[in-house]
């Protein structure tokens, strides 16, 4: 009966909470919610616990906790939310004495039990990842699909397209109760980089009915090959059906024909289409039942996998984990405490003590019953369920947090605040961003895949040099009377520019030199035919102009194209190492070995040709760089770490003259993997600006109502064991941009490379 009042209670409270109402009781009620809700999940063994629909609890508990009207009200709810799934956590008043005992968790005879703890090396968020989180001698945990999202394709050769405008359609169905979307996306390739992409990630399919979706685009005329298909993001399930690929050729529409696009072969893999039969969390299949096109469609369906019973035993990550009689004693908030075992015992059927079946019936009926029909952001309760997920994951297995600009507690209080504050799912984005930017990790990034805003790109590029906005390139030759680089910008669409900045840079993470190129990227970028209005400062005195966005965004991302590479000046051979190809690099090879001094530039990416370095070794290396953190306490106390490293040998021919690394901020994780070996090892002379000081494999995830969040997994050092993150790859002679170098069109990374190698 008491469940039933507060689910009742929950639903009205939700539909009549105004945001400016929240208390500091139910901030306080919010809070230790959060912190027992990661406890739990991440710490807690029980078989219960670990079968939990963690997501929907969060939502649920979030809303349940508000009723609470004093600290005795909070613990019983408290227990009433957790006990069904962990009876022996402690849930007390601060100050009335811990009521945890050992034998609390201990079976009158311990034979043919076992101690059940968890350990996450990182956590796993995702399948096929590095990261993995089991409980010791219990079966393997069911995880979603680490790219949260479930493929089917087709790969063929460009030559029908490539420099054609071209479309890509389909129909689309899907049930997104729970966040998830629909996507059309094409990849063009030439020669193994990517020349175009699109997967509608601005605006994805949410309907529950059959429409018809497409977006167009113009092949590059030297492209060689071509991916494209569908795929279901997030929680959920897709109908596809009638995908077409058509070109345009004197002006009218020509199809260009698919295998099996109407999905009517019942073995689609048979017929062109490729997908992951054994993804971890969906299934794919032919639906005869519902189609729009002929007698068939295709499924994709996010499913709950196996029973426990039904799952292998996990095998240890590694040799340490509590045992039985461990446990947690902590403040949740002030006057509440928990106690939280770390470790049970269970034998093959279960662990013990076995939950109150009737109380966890119960409460999955009532987080059934309370779930809102569509879940969007724009329901305060996902919400806030999202902030406790999200939160949980940082607070206990993010591996920087003596890096970042705020301690855990301060981002809990505020983004819940803002949370509470916000009025739709589309200012949520701006609170997650406003949380996770003080983590100051540069592979943080938010995605909203139901931002439907159709985005453009102004034909400027923007830099800062010398404290000040500039104008880098000017794309649209009729711009280049009235806009020039090295412009100095004074004011932003009416707002003075350094403060637009200043604004940019609280929900952008990262190191300073990474941020300023993400702020600088992100300038030109507005919505569809938008006008941008800018304050100049030119040699000639102030002007104002405004300029038009378009959707030509492949025109503005191709803008950073580098000079090719070669002999730059008599024995003097560049490579821009974020296009050429190792096969490039490898022809290259006889004249590299002659050449008195070798440019690499590596501001960027690098094109999967980190062999390079092995041609620039003396001798072999094995050291340890990336630590993957072994957890099993919470809070990321009492951590050890798993190291790796790539293992590179010396590789013939060896180059032997004198080598020079260009980079600066925009060289993150994979680029700062590579230079990390050219710094370490002293393998060149690295001219330029500090990388990013962001490494280490992503381990993203997603929440209810369709957001999605990188960061970075691990920690990453130096191979000498000193710091990496913020402070990045230093250069051997510093180099900055100049408002003259910038107006002239100079590089003076380059330029300075060149004045060294001459000297040789």
């Amino acid at each position: 009966m008491k469940q039933a009042f507060l689910i009742l209670w929950a639903l009205l409270f939700l539909s009549q909470w105004s945001p400016a109402q929240m208390t500091n009781q139910q901030q306080k009620n919010l809070t230790a919610f959060t912190r027992l809700y990661g406890y739990a999940r991440y710490f807690h063994p029980s078989d219960e616990g670990a079968e939990l629909d963690w997501d929907k609890f969060a939502i649920y508990g979030s809303s349940i906790v508000m009723s609470a009207k004093d600290d005795k009200a909070l613990i019983s709810t408290l227990k009433e939310l957790f006990h069904p799934f962990a009876p022996t956590i402690a849930i007390y008043a601060a100050g009335q004495g811990d009521p945890f005992s050992s034998a609390s968790i201990t079976p009158p005879d311990t034979n043919n039990y076992k101690p059940i703890a968890w350990q996450h090396l990182g956590v796993a968020l995702s399948s096929n990842s590095v990261y993995k989180s089991i409980r010791v001698n219990r079966p393997s945990p069911e995880i979603a699909a680490v790219q949260g999202f479930a493929p089917v394709s087709q790969t063929f050769s460009a030559d029908r397209i490539k420099g054609k405008e071209f479309r890509l359609s389909g129909w689309m169905k899907v049930d997104s109760t729970w966040g998830g979307a629909g996507h059309l996306w094409m990849r063009i390739a030439k020669k193994g980089q990517v020349v175009y992409f699109y997967n509608m990630d601005n605006r994805p399919a949410t309907s529950g009915t059959w429409k018809e979706y497409s977006f167009t685009g113009q092949a590059d005329m030297n492209a060689d090959t071509l991916f494209m298909g569908a795929f279901l993001s997030g929680k959920g399930s897709l109908l596809i059906d009638h995908i077409r690929l058509s070109v345009k050729e004197a002006g009218e529409w020509k199809e260009v024909p698919l295998e099996n696009g109407s999905f009517e072969n019942d073995n689609p893999t048979a017929k062109g289409w490729r997908y992951n039969q054994n993804l971890a969390g969906y299934r794919f299949a032919t639906e005869s039942k519902d189609a729009q096109d002929g007698a068939k469609a295709f499924s994709i369906v996010s499913v709950k996998g196996a029973s426990l019973q039904n799952r292998p035993v996990a095998q240890p990550l590694f040799d340490h984990y509590p045992r039985p009689g461990e446990s947690i004693h902590t403040s949740l908030v002030s006057g509440i405490d928990c106690n939280v075992p770390l470790a049970l015992y269970g034998n093959k059927e279960h662990s013990w003590p076995t939950a109150d079946t009737a109380a966890l019936t119960r409460l999955q009926k009532a987080i059934q019953a309370a779930a809102p029909a569509s879940v969007s952001g724009d329901a305060l309760s996902v919400r806030l369920g999202d902030i406790v997920i999200a939160w949980n994951i940082f607070r206990h297995f993010f591996a920087y947090w003596d890096d970042a600009s705020a301690a855990p507690e301060q981002l809990l209080d505020k983004a819940l605040w803002k949370a509470a504050m916000d009025k739709t799912q589309f200012d949520f984005v701006q609170t997650l961003k406003l949380m996770t930017a003080p983590l100051n990790d540069g592979h943080i990034y938010i995605s909203f895949q139901r931002d439907t805003v159709q985005r453009a790109y102004a034909p400027l590029t923007f830099v800062q040099a010398e404290s000040k906005l500039l104008i880098e390139q000017v794309l649209d030759s009729n711009l280049r009377t009235s806009i020039s680089p090295g412009d100095v910008v004074t004011t932003y669409n009416g707002q003075p520019a350094a403060a637009y900045l200043k604004d940019l840079d609280q929900t952008v993470s990262g190191s300073p030199q990474l941020r300023a190129f993400r702020i600088a990227a992100e300038l030109p970028i507005g919505r569809q035919d938008s006008s941008l209005t800018l304050t100049i400062q030119r040699p000639d005195g102030i002007h104002t102009v405004n300029v038009r966005t378009s959707n030509n965004w492949q025109t503005w991302y191709g803008a950073q194209a580098n000079r090719p590479s070669g002999w730059l000046r008599p024995g003097i051979f560049y490579i821009d190492i974020e296009k050429a190809p190792m096969d490039s690099i490898n022809a290259w090879m006889p004249q590299l070995t002659q050449a008195k001094a070798i440019i690499c530039d590596l501001r960027g990416y690098p094109n999967s040709n980190h062999e390079l370095i092995n041609h620039l070794l003396d001798t072999a290396e094995d050291t340890k760089w990336m630590f993957i953190p072994e957890i099993t306490y919470p809070d990321y106390q009492h951590v050890s770490y798993k190291g790796g490293g790539w293992q590179m040998t010396p590789q013939s021919p060896h180059l032997g003259g004198k080598i020079f690394f260009l980079t600066d901020g925009s060289a993150i994780s994979y680029a700062e993997s590579y230079m990390g070996f050219i710094k370490d090892f002293h393998l060149a002379t690295i001219v330029g600006q500090p990388t990013a000081g962001t490494n280490g494999n992503i381990n993203p995830f997603t929440l209810p109502g369709g957001y999605r969040i990188s960061w970075t997994g691990m920690l990453v050092k130096d191979h000498n064991g000193g710091k990496h993150h913020l402070k990045g790859i230093t250069p051997d002679v510093p180099v900055q941009r100049t408002i003259q170098g910038i107006r002239e069109g100079r590089d003076e990374f380059l330029e300075k490379a060149i004045g060294l190698a001459e000297k040789f």
